[in-house]
């Protein structure tokens, strides 16, 4: 089944609206920083605290790697979808 987005998030629409399978291939196509954060944070459900100590970084990095991440992600299964 589809994961279960966390309320107002920027990247449940993503992924809400996309099959797991889409998104791991989508996944793949993109920066590996961004694939780790996107895993970090979606598939294994970590919150932004732990997924900026598993990074080694602050949350507020977090954030904006996040936000670059879920664009890229959204532009690779956008480009999958043509």
């Amino acid at each position: 089944g589809t994961p279960q987005p966390v309320s107002g998030d920027p990247a449940d629409d993503v992924i809400a609206q996309s099959d797991i399978s889409a998104v791991r291939e989508a996944l793949g196509r993109i920066n590996p920083r961004h694939q780790e954060v996107i895993t970090l944070r979606y598939l294994s459900g970590m919150s932004p605290q732990e997924t900026a100590e598993a990074m080694g970084i602050g949350p507020p990095a977090v954030a904006a790697v996040l936000h670059r991440a879920l664009k890229a992600l959204r532009a690779s299964l956008t480009q999958e979808r043509e």
